[in-house]
């Protein structure tokens, strides 16, 4: 299990750090939007279930997060499921992890040896995901162009459930555009724009 060991983020722009997503890697599985509120009530499902049991705990390395998403990925379901079943879909997935630290002997290669470490990392990085959303949605001008309140998300359940304790989060800009007050469009034209010298 590793730590978080990079760099000082603080010393460094943070929109430097922000990775625009292609086209290709966008359709590569399909995604749904949902609001930041909807973001952080899932955020929330774990942070009532779960504890900081250790004090002091740094969230896990990028591998520690994916490894943390694929323990409940595979103890949520499949199908998409309405928000108000969210919060029990979270609590039955940590059920069945807890049952097993109860249950059977843990191997000397785990990298949790116990229910307090793993529902500790469960929390933090659920926590770190919920202020990475409060950062999106305050949109602070020193640090985004601007504010959003939408987010791509899997559009499998428990993939989305995984993608919060992994922290991969996917903040969407939207806007509406009216095709026929596009500058110089007339009659269904493609726009004629002077070139970029």
């Amino acid at each position: 299990m590793t730590l978080f060991t990079e760099e000082d983020p603080t010393q460094r722009r943070y929109v430097d750090s922000i990775t625009e997503v292609t086209a290709f890697e966008a359709t590569k599985e399909p995604m749904k939007i949902i609001s930041a509120s909807d973001m952080l009530g899932i955020c929330d499902a774990f942070l009532s279930e779960t504890q900081c049991h250790i004090a002091d705990r740094l969230p896990l390395s990028i591998a520690g997060r994916h490894e943390l998403g694929r323990k409940i990925e595979w103890n949520c379901p499949h199908s998409w499921k309405p928000r108000e079943e969210w919060s029990t879909h979270v609590r039955h997935a940590l059920q069945i992890l807890n049952r097993r630290y109860l249950d059977t002997p843990v191997s000397q290669l785990d990298d949790w040896q116990t229910w307090e470490e793993l529902s500790t990392d469960i929390h933090v990085s659920a926590r770190c995901t919920r202020r990475t959303v409060e950062f999106y949605r305050s949109g602070n001008p020193q640090h985004l162009p601007m504010s959003t309140e939408l987010f791509a998300v899997p559009e499998v359940f428990s993939k989305f459930v995984a993608s919060i304790l992994s922290g991969d989060i996917h903040p969407v800009w939207m806007w509406h555009a009216d095709a026929a007050k596009t500058p110089r469009c007339l009659d269904g034209l493609y726009p004629k724009y002077a070139p970029l010298s």
